[in-house]
């Protein structure tokens, strides 16, 4: 008989409990960072987004003698409501970006697809424009590398309902009220929002009520980008 005692190689319960312990502990400590990293690698997608459609307004401008869409085009708001997907500035800018995909934010999981009427168009927008802006020519904006031509949004399935305005350029608090549109912009991408500006330059500002030079402020004390809000000078 051998001098030496046989002896098990596998590990006991106590052993295997201890792994899975420490296997959960480091999973609860790294998920947290992955999770920043993947909504990181997101809003990267989305500033590259809002880039291509800030060069898209540009072309559109040079060839409309340098004024930029007109989402209103003299319509009332009741007539908006209605026709506000014909006359949407990615209606507008369709014919140069081609696509609808950088019209949407990887991050945003709220909008829904819209379709315009009489054409093949759909609409996915994560984007808005600042109200002060539409419609304006470039001789009206003095400031470009101040003033906010889009913010993040989102978009429902309803034309009641259609947001491509915003009026301020944030918001009091992260806790919706009773008036969405008032809530835009949204900050998706770990509390911070990708912002353009109309010489295409994108900055992304922390939520929920950043700063911008220049901009006065509405009632609630953020900067105000309503249609009759002066723009940066």
């Amino acid at each position: 008989m051998s001098k030496y005692s046989s002896r098990s190689t596998g590990f006991t319960l106590i052993e295997l409990l201890v792994v899975i312990a420490i296997i959960g502990l480091l999973a609860a400590l790294l998920f947290p960072i992955f999770a920043k990293v993947r909504e990181k690698a997101r809003q990267t997608t989305c500033i590259s987004n809002l880039r291509q459609l800030g060069q898209a307004f540009t072309i559109y401008a040079q060839d409309y003698d340098q004024h930029f869409p007109d989402q209103w085009s003299g319509r009332t708001a009741d007539d908006l409501s209605v026709t506000a997907t014909s006359t949407a500035w990615e209606t507008y800018l369709r014919p140069y970006t081609k696509s609808a995909e950088i019209d949407h934010c990887p991050s945003d999981t709220l909008s829904l697809p819209l379709k315009v009427p009489n054409t093949k168009i759909t609409l996915f927008s994560s984007y808005a424009t600042a109200w002060n802006v539409q419609g304006k020519s470039s001789s009206q904006i003095p400031a470009s590398a101040q003033t906010v031509l889009l913010v993040e949004n989102w978009q429902n399935d309803s034309l009641s309902d259609v947001n491509w305005l915003v009026q301020q350029l944030g918001k009091k608090s992260f806790t919706v009220d009773e008036d969405a549109v008032y809530e835009q912009p949204d900050f998706r991408h770990n509390e911070m929002g990708n912002y353009l500006f109309v010489d295409t330059h994108v900055k992304a500002l922390h939520g929920p009520d950043p700063k911008f030079a220049g901009y006065t402020l509405n009632q609630n004390g953020v900067a105000a980008c309503a249609d009759t809000s002066p723009l940066p000078q």
